[in-house]
């Protein structure tokens, strides 16, 4: 199966971030974390600003963006408070990217989405991300 992307959810802060202790309060383990001054991307020649703890759920070719984003805003929301809490000391984003070779697609936000992100107190950035193709 192709991934077509992901959702992340990340906790950042310029100051130092206790990566268990937001684990063990969202009861996630996250996929990566950043430490600031580790060195990031691929060339490894930048170095992070920010400590960063993130989570992250790929969209799959035999599933809807739609439904990956609804459903990993209904695990978050058990945790919806804590999410709260930790807005109050940290910056916490919720990230979209959508790959496509072509650039066309197009996302629904069901009121159920919708719903959960105000529920949740989060924005959502949405990245798409196209590889140029063309059709004939």
């Amino acid at each position: 199966m192709s991934t077509l992307g992901s959702c992340v959810l990340t906790v950042a802060n310029t100051k130092s971030l206790d990566f268990s202790k937001i684990s063990e309060k969202l009861n996630l383990v996250a996929t990566s974390t950043t430490k600031k001054g580790e060195f990031i991307g691929r060339a490894k020649i930048r170095t992070s600003q920010w400590d960063r703890w993130n989570y992250e759920v790929t969209i799959k070719a035999d599933t809807t963006p739609e439904e990956v984003l609804e459903q990993f805003l209904m695990n978050l929301e058990p945790v919806a408070a804590e999410i709260n809490n930790l807005q109050s000391f940290h910056e916490v984003t919720l990230d979209c990217y959508l790959r496509s070779d072509f650039g066309q697609m197009g996302l629904s936000l069901s009121p159920n989405i919708v719903q959960l992100l105000a529920k949740l107190n989060l924005g959502l950035e949405l990245h798409i991300l196209s590889f140029g193709g063309v059709e004939k």
